[in-house]
């Protein structure tokens, strides 16, 4: 017999707007010890350290059926999270799944238009309790540095979900597919 699970995945975005690059400071490092993002800019002074913010969520995502999320989080910042169910296996979990925020770059009058960039969650094999991180927007001008960064865990797998993770709004392949296509994306020439 079938018995349904959730798999609990914490969704962190972080956003950095840099508009003192020269200012010194490593760029936001992916840590593969920790699959984080890790971001130090300690050594600029106060005036000259970028905008990061950083977002995040927690969500159930069910294993045998489709589900979308639109998670407003915090400022004008959303995503669009889609998946049509995970396998688990002693490698790991993977989600079939994409994510997109609606943030799209335009960092000056002669820059051409960059993002929102998807993210597809089928190709990240997650083993439980690890995170993974990959960039999926990078944008750069002379005196300006935007990026995003998506972080991803799989927290546990369970069969009822506790309340904190948000379960997602279940939808046919064509609903799904119409929501994606009507994703409205926000034009940002910087967060400050």
């Amino acid at each position: 017999m079938h018995v349904p699970s959730f798999a609990l995945i914490r969704l962190t975005r972080t956003v950095l707007d840099d508009d003192h690059p020269w200012a010194g400071g490593a760029p936001p490092d992916i840590r593969h010890d920790t699959g984080r993002v890790v971001v130090d800019y300690d050594c600029r002074a106060a005036a000259d350290r970028p905008v990061v913010r950083t977002y995040t969520a927690h969500i159930a995502v069910p294993n045998d059926r489709r589900c979308s999320w639109d998670l407003p989080l915090g400022d004008d910042y959303r995503l669009l999270v889609e998946t049509r169910g995970f396998t688990d296996d002693d490698g790991g979990v993977v989600v079939d799944g994409r994510v997109i925020s609606n943030y799209q770059t335009h960092l000056g009058p002669l820059s051409a238009f960059v993002g929102p960039n998807a993210l597809h969650l089928h190709s990240m094999r997650l083993p439980v309790g690890e995170s993974s991180a990959v960039g999926v927007l990078d944008d750069e001008v002379t005196g300006r540095i935007f990026r995003e960064y998506q972080e991803i865990e799989v927290e546990a797998i369970v069969v009822t979900p506790p309340h904190s993770f948000v379960r997602g709004m279940e939808e046919s392949a064509t609903a799904q597919e119409r929501r994606w296509g009507d994703w409205s994306a926000i034009s940002k020439a910087g967060l400050r």
